[in-house]
């Protein structure tokens, strides 16, 4: 099954350059609806001094399509209504072209961010499916066994080694079990792969 981080992207990728007067508050407000975890995934990119935001409107494929079909069977008026992955990187960088002469080492991180509607339950919200941060270097800050992860970001393929994070969407997953099937399911890529 197709990794979220791989699915096509259905319009051209936007660039934000991240310097003032960019704001992030302004900028998770209007495009996420304040969303905290969103906040906070940008946040961890200014620490890494992110220059370059890439946001892409992404194909509901794979794990995505198949969380969808999911909570369909449980509320019948569910919507995704919108789906976007979102990478930064300490370069500057304004063309998809450009993209292409990155290493993975220039990516910071990506986040895909979803959002999703239930009428009759009052629900109308982003959240986090999945993302992957490089850690920050301090001096008290341990993260063992780092997983790399794919990534296609503008049609070129990376990798990045980092820390995962994955909020529950409160609909059909909790807890640990987003990050949990994530993780099976870059084992199964990585099987694929080797095989």
């Amino acid at each position: 099954m197709k990794a979220a981080a791989l699915a096509n992207s259905v319009k051209p990728p936007v660039f934000e350059q991240l310097q003032a007067p960019f704001s992030n508050f302004d900028y998770v407000d209007s495009n996420f609806d304040g969303e905290t975890a969103i906040r906070r995934l940008f946040s961890q990119a200014r620490s890494h001094e992110a220059k370059t935001c890439v946001v892409e409107q992404i194909k509901a494929e794979g794990v995505v399509l198949s969380e969808n079909l999911e909570i369909s069977k449980k509320y019948s008026d569910y919507q995704m209504t919108e789906l976007k992955r979102v990478s930064f990187w300490n370069r500057r960088v304004a063309s998809a072209k450009r993209i292409g002469n990155l290493s993975s080492d220039q990516l910071i991180g990506y986040f895909i961010a979803k959002k999703d509607s239930v009428p009759s339950i009052g629900k109308n919200d982003w959240h986090v499916f999945e993302a992957v941060f490089r850690k920050y270097q301090h001096d008290h800050n341990c993260v063992a066994r780092q997983v790399s992860y794919p990534v296609k970001i503008a049609g070129h393929h990376f990798e990045i080694e980092g820390v995962i994070y994955c909020q529950q969407n409160e609909l059909n997953k909790a807890c640990a079990q987003p990050a949990a099937h994530l993780l099976t399911q870059c084992e199964l890529d990585c099987c694929a792969d080797a095989a």
